[in-house]
């Protein structure tokens, strides 16, 4: 992987930093607006103009004779995080007038207020397409520059770059990451500069030579986090993720396919659908807190991918080998309202109330008093339908079409009358003979368990939507219960307990922090539990090598793991992901207790 590259030129702000942007003398000066909150100016030096790729975007022209560079004024204050996307027209413009070994390049420059470079990020490009990163700092006296960091050459970069620096709060350094549509990567952290190089840096610009080249979606925003913020430990996991489980680059890559959690080239070359979904969802969640582009763009391109790889009928009919049961359709379901939210595309949105409605014709029935079976073996009716109850609430919210409410609501009435138990939590299964397990209502541990951490968090979400749509307090008051109940039961040492399934017990995490902890008369407590579980996570539940196990307070693999033993995995994507999931619902939090985070 890679970090990343230059504070790009200052175009707006985004999350609450307000940018004062005005036009110096230089030789021409151009507004520019995109996806941000207010427009900015940009002085643009010999060789640029305005791009009418996107309206955010920038196109500079230049030749081996000419550098060009242009700036954008604003405080950038102390800690903020720059974002912006390269594309390469052309790695060496006029190669009759240089050698064609002679690289072209892009920097995004950190400067004074007097337009001086003070720290440049730098891509170089050969002719040949192959890459390097370098973090350089200005020297004046000598008109030259110190290289502080260079990656080396590196192939399978393509002609777009995505770049992101974040300076966080009270840190001396950078984080910087890069990446290219291919293979290429880089990531990496700058070394500390002192307190006087730091205050100087009030602006940013940018500089290309013997390049030609489109700037775009150019994001400036406010980055109030400290290094060991949840924020930045998401930021890890996430990448830990894109590492193990994502080929390509953010814009036209994919997760790689899997079926149980394993790369399946040949058993199933699509793999299973709901298994991205758990990466999907822990994306999605940090995107929100954090407004990563790199991240959106991934969601998208991973959208993009699944539309050309299964059929519509695949994607849309309920017991098929795509959704072969209730939890899998409810899942993907959910994953498609995610692609809804995040690209605005409204297919996703139609495919996820096609599948829901699927799913309830084809599993809903009166046996047993109600509620859907599991699968077409009709053996048990589960809490494993939440995940399909959801998604028709959701569906609800947005289109206010109340067709899908009743039959979920009949859905969740079955559970309250026939799964929950005298101590707040639902049982996992039901069968003809009642409750699974009911002989043993103590079975709670970690691995094996009459309960489910993930179905018990998704009631809860169930219950605050419905208070939300109906306006009934009775659903607050349910979903405080929930709450208490998993506090008082499903947690050990402190942490919550992955009590039932490793692959998908955190997979309502976000919607957890989102929808049930902000409700009033919720306990701080509740709070603290979710950061509490995702600093044990990452304090104890990763592997050296980037993995997350089953068991919250560790180890994350060997025999001393209970999960391990039972078959699910660290190395697993299923695995991971879940667990990635509970350390992306905690930055989600932090960035609400920061004013900041997408409810949804």
């Amino acid at each position: 992987m890679k970090q990343f590259l230059p504070t790009a030129i200052r175009c707006a702000l985004i999350c609450g930093c307000i940018l004062f942007s005005y036009c110096f003398a230089y030789p021409h000066t151009i507004t520019t607006a995109g996806s941000f909150e207010a427009k900015t100016h940009w002085l643009l030096g010999k060789g640029w103009m305005s791009s009418s790729v996107t309206p955010s975007g920038l196109m500079l022209q230049s030749n081996v004779e000419n550098d060009c560079d242009a700036w954008c004024k604003s405080d950038l204050g102390k800690s903020w995080m720059i974002f912006t996307k390269v594309f390469i027209q052309n790695s060496s413009v006029s190669p009759s007038k240089t050698d064609r070994n002679t690289p072209g390049s892009v920097s995004l420059v950190l400067g004074s207020s007097g337009n001086k470079p003070i720290i440049l990020f730098r891509i170089v490009r050969m002719v040949s397409g192959v890459s390097a990163v370098e973090i350089n700092l200005a020297s004046y006296k000598h008109q030259r520059t110190e290289r502080l960091v260079a990656s080396g050459w590196m192939p399978e970069a393509g002609d777009c770059y995505y770049l992101r620096i974040i300076k966080p709060f009270r840190a001396p350094f950078f984080l910087v990451e890069v990446y290219g549509e291919g293979s290429f990567s880089y990531v990496t952290q700058t070394p500390s500069f002192s307190s006087h190089t730091l205050s100087e840096i009030k602006r940013i610009g940018l500089e290309t030579h013997a390049i030609e080249t489109t700037i775009s979606d150019i994001h400036v925003s406010s980055f109030p986090y400290e290094l060991k913020s949840n924020i930045l430990l998401a930021d890890k996991a996430i990448r830990d993720l894109v590492d193990h489980y994502w080929v390509g680059g953010p814009g036209t890559g994919h997760i790689i396919p899997t079926w149980n959690g394993w790369q399946s080239r040949h058993f199933f070359p699509q793999g299973g659908m709901w298994e991205r979904g758990m990466m999907i969802f822990a994306l999605d969640s940090y995107y929100r807190s954090s407004r990563d582009p790199i991240v959106k763009y991934r969601i998208q391109s991973e959208w993009n991918w699944i539309k050309r790889v299964y059929t519509p009928s695949e994607l849309t009919t309920a017991g098929n080998s795509v959704q072969p049961a209730c939890d899998d359709s409810g899942w993907d379901a959910l994953l498609y309202l995610t692609f809804y939210h995040d690209t605005r595309d409204p297919l996703a949105l139609k495919y996820a109330r096609e599948l829901v409605q699927s799913s309830f014709n084809r599993w809903l029935d009166n046996d047993l008093g109600g509620g859907m079976w599991y699968d077409d073996h009709k053996q048990i009716k589960s809490l494993y339908q939440v995940g399909i109850i959801l998604a028709a609430l959701k569906i609800q919210s947005l289109t206010h079409d109340s067709s899908l409410l009743h039959t979920a609501l009949s859905c969740y009435g079955w559970m309250e009358s026939h799964l929950l138990r005298s101590d707040g939590l639902y049982w996992c299964d039901f069968g003809k003979d009642g409750p699974i397990g009911k002989e043993r209502p103590n079975d709670i541990h970690q691995s094996s368990s009459v309960t489910f951490l993930g179905g018990d968090m998704a009631m809860g979400v169930i219950q605050s939507l419905l208070y939300q749509i109906t306006g009934e307090e009775r659903y607050r008051r349910e979903a405080l219960r929930t709450a208490h109940a998993i506090s008082a039961h499903l947690t050990k040492q402190g942490i919550l307990l992955d009590d039932r399934d490793a692959w998908t017990d955190g997979a309502f995490a976000g919607e957890w922090v989102s929808h049930v902890l902000p409700l009033k008369g919720m306990p701080r407590w509740d709070n603290d539990l979710i950061l509490r579980t995702a600093k044990s996570i990452f304090l104890h539940d990763r592997t050296p090598d980037g993995y997350y196990g089953g068991s919250w307070n560790g180890p994350p693999d060997g025999y001393d793991s209970a999960w391990s033993r039972n078959g699910s995995r660290s190395q697993q994507l299923t695995t991971s992901a879940d667990t990635v999931n509970i350390l992306s619902a905690a930055a989600l939090l932090e960035s609400r207790y920061a004013g900041g985070g997408d409810r949804r």
